[in-house]
Order: structure tokens, then C-alpha cells, then sequence
């Protein structure tokens, strides 16, 4: 059991995520806020795998997520099934996953993605694509990065293929997370039915000031 409106609770992360697993499937609109982005990610993994197990794709229909960054998709015609116009998502932005269909990237045939429809709140659909295993791309984009780096520092000629190919790959794949555990920061200005706060992990803030402040953003 736990407090209805508000109170302390033990059990670490699995407890945590335990209430924000039973909120959600209560039909509430629940979040965990933490301070580390590694803590945050944990708590997406946990609640994400006790709501759906092991999926290829790493996000399913009704899913929130959020863009980590700023990426370009592309309007989605709902009715006929098809691509429009390019939109911005913007940094911090959440949406709904309404529908993960396996398919390439076009450009990047070799990498397992799904092409992804989202719901703004506005009610706008976009569409765009995510790459099965995201780490793995990442390891890639970073490896490209180095490479360039590396390149660059040797005043080699094809510093810039290194470069444009990190880049052509990051802006292929919609930067996404998901949104059932966000940073404090990322909070800021949001409303909930029901917030699980860490408290641990805001505990690791050296600032008392910094720690109050945060712990202030999370409960309001």
C-alpha cells in the first residue's frame, strides 16, 4: 500500500516503478521524476518491459514519449496513410505513439527501424523513424564523430564524409524516449494526476539550494 495524496515510501526504484506501472494501467496519468538522466532511463526501461515485456520496437501504440532533441518528421495523413509536409518537433516535446510498423529508413536500409506515427496535443499526426535498437545507433553516430575527429586533427580529405555521415544518420531517426520518468528540469511547468518523486537520486544534488529547488519543481 502507499498514501493517496502524499507521503513516503521505501523500496527503491522497484517500488517506484511499481506505483507508476499501477497508476498507469488505472488509466491516470502518471510520471517518476528523478535528477540523473541515467536514473531516468532505468525507470523508462522497467516500467516500459512490466507494461509490454520484450518488444523489437522500443515503443508501442498509447505509449508518451518525448523528443530528447529538436528532429524534423513529417505530417501524417491518418485516413489515407501517407506522408506530408515536414514539421518540427521541438526539445522536450511529448507525443503519443500511435502506431510502429516495421520498415527501413529509405536511406538506411541495413539498420532494423519502424516507421513511427505520433499525436501532438494539438491532435496533429507525424510520422517518422526509429531505429530498433537505439544504443546501437548511437554507438554508430559516436564511432562516425571519432572518426571525424581524428580525421579532422590529421587534416585528412575525408574528414567530411565522416562528419556528413553522423549527421545524415542522426537526423534519419526521431531522437525519441519515453516519457513514464523525466528529470526534474524536464518537469517544470507539467501537471500530473500522480507524481512518484525519487528522492534518492535529487539527494545527490551537492547544493542544498539546488536539491530544495528541484524537490520544489517535482511536488508542485
Amino acid at each position: 500500500t502507499y498514501p493517496a495524496q502524499a507521503g513516503i515510501v521505501g523500496g527503491g526504484m522497484g517500488a517506484a516503478a511499481a506505483i507508476a506501472v499501477d497508476e498507469i494501467q488505472s488509466k491516470r496519468d502518471a510520471r517518476v521524476i528523478a535528477y540523473t538522466n541515467d536514473r531516468v532511463l532505468a525507470y523508462n526501461r522497467m516500467i516500459h518491459h512490466a507494461l509490454h515485456g520484450n518488444t523489437i520496437c522500443p515503443f508501442v501504440a498509447g505509449e508518451p514519449v518525448v523528443a530528447h532533441s529538436q528532429f524534423e518528421a513529417r505530417d501524417w495523413d491518418i485516413e489515407h496513410g501517407t506522408p506530408g509536409r515536414p514539421r518540427i518537433i521541438i526539445t522536450s516535446e511529448e507525443l503519443e505513439v500511435i502506431s510502429a510498423e516495421p520498415m527501413p529508413h529509405p536511406m538506411y536500409a541495413d539498420i532494423p527501424a519502424h516507421r513511427i506515427v505520433l499525436q501532438q496535443d494539438d491532435g496533429n499526426h507525424v510520422c517518422s523513424y526509429v531505429a530498433d535498437d537505439q544504443m546501437q545507433l548511437n554507438q554508430v553516430i559516436n564511432r562516425l564523430f571519432e572518426q571525424w575527429r581524428q580525421a579532422k586533427a590529421s587534416k585528412a580529405d575525408d574528414a567530411k564524409t565522416y562528419s556528413g555521415k553522423a549527421w545524415g544518420l542522426r537526423k534519419a531517426f526521431a531522437p525519441l524516449r519515453h516519457a513514464y520518468a523525466i528529470t526534474t528540469h524536464k518537469s517544470q511547468g507539467s501537471t500530473f494526476d500522480v507524481v512518484v518523486v525519487d528522492f534518492d537520486d535529487l539527494a545527490k544534488m551537492r547544493s542544498t539550494f539546488d536539491r530544495n529547488r528541484a524537490l520544489y519543481v517535482a511536488c508542485t
